[in-house]
């Protein structure tokens, strides 16, 4: 006959192996988790959004300004801000541009809406053109309205066939969709401009739609 004794000895032998291997088993589980967690992280990284922002706007910007096709490219000066009012083509720009780009998040809309506000044209990015600044718009407006108005005059002198303008991209949420407002003029009743759609597919952009065309 067996003793209590032997047959505990029997279970807790018995039983080791077990508790052992679900041990080995919770290790395991812990060490997967951390292994996803830290790879994972690793291969999806926190975009940063104003660098990516910038980062787009600068590689469709340069694509659109050096195209010497393009015949709006032709001025050889161009206005630091965007100088075509929205209002030249719709009331409600922030629903308009909601709509073309089928933007889903009002934040994502609001930041877009900022950038496209405050961005100015720097000397990188007008590649040989001359800039003419908010600044000297202004000290042009100021001398019309004391009857001295000679900025075309001083655009004749200046520049070559007149100035551009061109807006900084609005972008979707995945930024391989864009709106710009683009136009040049030539004289105080000469010129034009139209607002473009951009598609980026397979890591070039084209334009997708035009429309909104005005000429003076």
């Amino acid at each position: 006959m067996r003793s209590w004794k032997s047959v505990g000895f029997l279970h807790r032998t018995n039983h080791s192996p077990n508790v052992a291997h679900n041990l080995k088993k919770k290790l395991a589980y812990i060490l997967l988790l951390v292994f996803l967690l830290h790879f994972g992280c690793k291969e999806n990284p926190k975009i940063d959004y104003r660098n990516l922002d910038k980062e787009k706007t600068t590689e469709l910007l340069t694509l659109i300004i050096n195209d010497s096709t393009d015949l709006y490219m032709d001025s050889s000066c161009i206005s630091e801000n965007n100088r075509f009012l929205h209002t030249i083509f719709t009331t409600d720009l922030n629903n308009f541009i909601k709509t073309e780009l089928e933007i889903k998040k009002d934040s994502h809309l609001k930041t877009q809406l900022e950038l496209f506000h405050n961005y100015r044209i720097t000397k990188d990015m007008a590649f040989g053109k001359q800039i003419i600044t908010v600044t000297e718009f202004k000290e042009f407006a100021e001398k019309a309205e004391n009857g001295n108005y000679l900025f075309w005059p001083w655009v004749e002198s200046n520049c070559v066939n007149g100035y551009i303008s061109i807006s900084k991209p609005i972008f979707n949420e995945k930024f391989d969709k864009a709106l710009i407002i683009i136009g040049s003029m030539c004289g105080g009743k000469c010129g034009g401009g139209e607002t473009r759609t951009y598609q980026l597919e397979n890591g070039k952009w084209t334009i997708t739609k035009t429309e909104f065309e005005w000429i003076s």
